[in-house]
């Protein structure tokens, strides 16, 4: 991009706002193979660092047809790294015998000024160390509600989790999941039978009741100021990260 003495910006993205959305030109073929060969980085580069899922998914999404929004985006992107090249990791083991797979999501509902679609995002760590993350566009329609949002979120966790916990149990470690979410309103959903008052809710989704119902997941509430998995789903600063 040409920014190796650029000054760094304080985040590697930016809410999307009116100068962005519409900005829908194509770029030119040479533009568009840098916007292609720079995402292509950031994918890679989003498998261990995650400060980069989000702004990386957003970038993916842009990939068959880059226009000048994006890429605008992409620059600012690029200034991050400016500040911020390299990063280590300290995986700690808080807990010798670890006995529970931890699992914190989070949903921006309806973020995406273009679709309105709500993005989900989590993180999970055994024994303190973190061991997995991810951030998504939520598929099929947009969700109609905050709670559905929410809860859907909660039900990816779900499905992230036990993948893992089978994972752990084929190495001879047994762990119990817990779901951290800061909604209560997708607490409440996941914890009782039925749509109760939520009657748009895709029933496809309930299949979270019963398992903790059978207690192979529990819930737990987590302060939203305090949730880890927030930077998955939307653009923090750099202090926050």
């Amino acid at each position: 991009l040409g920014f190796e003495k650029a000054e760094p910006s304080a985040g590697p993205g930016c809410k999307t706002d009116a100068k962005f959305v519409g900005a829908d030109e194509e770029l030119p073929a040479e533009r568009a193979e840098v916007f292609r060969s720079c995402v292509g980085s950031g994918v890679f580069l989003a498998d261990d660092r995650n400060d980069f899922k989000f702004a990386t998914k957003k970038f993916a999404q842009k990939m068959p047809k880059p226009t000048k929004g994006p890429r605008a985006r992409l620059k600012r992107y690029g200034r991050y790294l400016v500040g911020t090249p390299h990063l280590v990791r300290r995986l700690q083991l808080l807990d010798k015998k670890p006995k529970f797979l931890d699992v914190l999501v989070d949903t921006d509902w309806a973020g995406d000024a273009e679709d309105r679609k709500s993005t989900e995002g989590g993180t999970m760590s055994v024994g303190g160390c973190a061991v997995r993350g991810w951030s998504s566009t939520q598929p099929g329609l947009p969700a109609l509600s905050f709670g559905e949002a929410e809860l859907r979120g909660v039900i990816r966790g779900a499905k992230e989790s036990l993948y893992v916990q089978k994972l752990f149990r084929f190495m001879g470690v047994e762990l119990k999941i817990r779901i951290y979410s800061d909604s209560t309103a997708a607490l409440q959903a996941a914890s009782r039978l039925g749509v109760q008052k939520i009657r748009h809710l895709d029933t496809r989704y309930l299949w979270i009741q019963e398992m903790v119902k059978s207690g192979q997941v529990s819930l737990r509430k987590v302060k939203g100021d305090s949730n880890p998995a927030d930077i998955y789903t939307k653009d923090v600063p750099r202090d926050v990260l």
